[in-house]
């Protein structure tokens, strides 16, 4: 269970570190490569200058370029301590430096298309720088941003095309020939217009979608680390269950009698037997030898689960004490341990289980059956296997209060070498991988066949012919086999 708590926050913090920092730096590291291109050209330039010939432009060189400068280098070194980290930062400086810095770039644009003497430079710069504003604003901010870029970005090309006039013509000299071609201010405007329509259009409709990839990464990881978090809430109820099933089945089969117990009856050979199915089941069975006798119980809650063999031990319980105070009176036992059952299992337990049961007392060959239960089946020599039913016998335990007036008894008598085998359903109806079930008259089959064997190799024969029918097909419910044989 550590081992689960310690892998999974592991997967999770990779898979946070994977999806969700990887988008979130995505814009970083765009706007630090901004920041450092638009930096690193200017500091080269502004240090030129200044060991140089001087600032032709005081304005633009000593103000513009020095705020231009400091802006995007505090907000790449911003950007770049906080790549280095792995860290978010502050929500309010991630604002300030990508708002500063692409603001920057839209009034350093306007700036040069406006109030630069060179028209024919400033147009192919200025506009050059326009674009990329409008690239990096869509990436790092948003795309209805970009568009407002666009809109100032043709604004100021339209502004700076009346300053210097309409009929303004581009001289450009051809470097073979050395013939002019004129090429008109009005197509340069064209040309421009056409060029911030194609990019608004890509980071209009191009970074919608990689907006919605990043927005819904964050997204994603929340419902792994959710659906991770209940995964193993399921394993770690799953594991407790598991604990509860198995200690449960240990109790099961702890209360079971022991062959020692057996050796006790003189005049019969006793052999028993429960195979548990997958989970906890209500198959119980008792055998206890008095000085009036043996007793033999065998019952089967309905249902599987925990409270299945909780019912199961009351029942092995009050089989005792029943027992004890009845003094060998079978339906008095019956109506005493189904007074008990009852009382716990819809009081207490507040549940409506119930189980078939039947007990049984062999005194000098005679067998008294009282409850409703399985068919008995009894095999005498030579015979076919007799299969008594205990219908008319009795009510489930615990489904009324009182069950008195159902019950009765059937005596049978028992002659030296005669066989009874008590079951539970979980042997008659074990499935075959094509759904059919093994079978009282199967069951009766495997008796019959071994009937020579002494008690116990029975009992492994008609086992192995079970788990031969069941031939690795999932076994649904556990199988009880109870058998004794009258030897004096």
């Amino acid at each position: 269970m550590h081992a689960i708590n310690e892998q999974r926050p592991s997967v999770l913090a990779d898979a946070e570190d994977m999806l969700v920092n990887t988008s979130r730096d995505t814009k970083r590291k765009i706007l630090v490569s901004l920041n450092l291109s638009i930096a690193i050209p200017l500091v080269i330039y502004f240090f030129s200058r200044l060991f140089g010939a001087g600032f032709p432009s005081p304005q633009r060189d000593l103000i513009l370029y020095p705020f231009m400068i400091t802006v995007n280098i505090s907000s790449a070194i911003f950007g770049l301590y906080h790549l280095k980290k792995s860290t978010q930062g502050s929500r309010v400086w991630n604002a300030i430096f990508s708002w500063s810095s692409v603001i920057i770039v839209q009034l350093a644009a306007v700036a040069f298309l406006n109030f630069t003497p060179s028209p024919t430079n400033t147009f192919l710069f200025a506009n050059a720088i326009a674009v990329l504003a409008i690239m990096v604003t869509g990436l790092v901010i948003n795309r209805w941003y970009a568009l407002f870029h666009f809109s100032v970005s043709v604004a100021s090309l339209w502004y700076a095309a009346m300053s210097i006039g309409f009929g303004y013509v581009y001289l450009v000299q051809h470097p073979v020939s050395g013939a002019v071609v004129n090429i008109p201010l009005t197509l340069y405007i064209v040309l421009w217009h056409l060029i911030f329509i194609i990019t608004i259009l890509i980071i209009f409709f191009e970074s919608s979608t990689i907006d919605r990839i990043i927005n819904v990464i964050p997204r994603v990881v929340d419902k792994l680390r959710e659906a991770a978090k209940k995964q193993q809430q399921l394993e770690i109820e799953n594991m407790r269950m598991s604990t509860e099933l198995e200690i449960a089945q240990r109790l099961q089969t702890m209360v079971l009698p022991h062959r020692s117990e057996f050796s006790q009856v003189k005049d019969l050979a006793i052999a028993a037997s429960m195979d548990p199915a997958t989970e906890v089941g209500g198959d119980y069975y008792d055998i206890l030898p008095t000085d009036d006798g043996v007793y033999f119980s065998i019952g089967d809650v309905t249902g599987h689960g925990l409270s299945s063999g909780v019912v199961m031990l009351m029942a092995q319980s009050a089989f005792k004490m029943a027992l004890q105070y009845s003094k060998g009176d079978l339906p008095d036992m019956m109506q005493k341990m189904n007074s008990v059952l009852f009382s716990n299992i819809r009081y207490r337990m507040q549940e409506e289980t119930n189980m078939t049961m039947s007990v049984l007392k062999y005194q000098d060959g005679l067998l008294s059956i009282c409850g409703q239960h399985e068919k008995v089946l009894m095999l005498r020599n030579g015979d076919p296997v007799e299969k008594i039913d205990t219908m008319d016998l009795g009510l489930y335990v615990g489904f009324v209060e009182d069950i008195s007036r159902s019950l009765n008894v059937m005596q049978i008598k028992m002659a030296p070498g005669d066989i009874v085998m008590l079951y539970t359903d979980g042997a008659t109806e074990a499935e075959n991988a094509h759904g059919e079930e093994f079978g009282i008259d199967r069951l009766a089959e495997s008796l019959k066949k071994n009937a020579e064997s002494t008690p116990d190799t029975i009992i492994q024969s008609v086992m192995r012919d079970i788990e031969a029918w069941i031939s690795g097909h999932t076994k649904f419910d556990d199988i009880t086999l109870v058998l004794f044989k009258r030897m004096i």
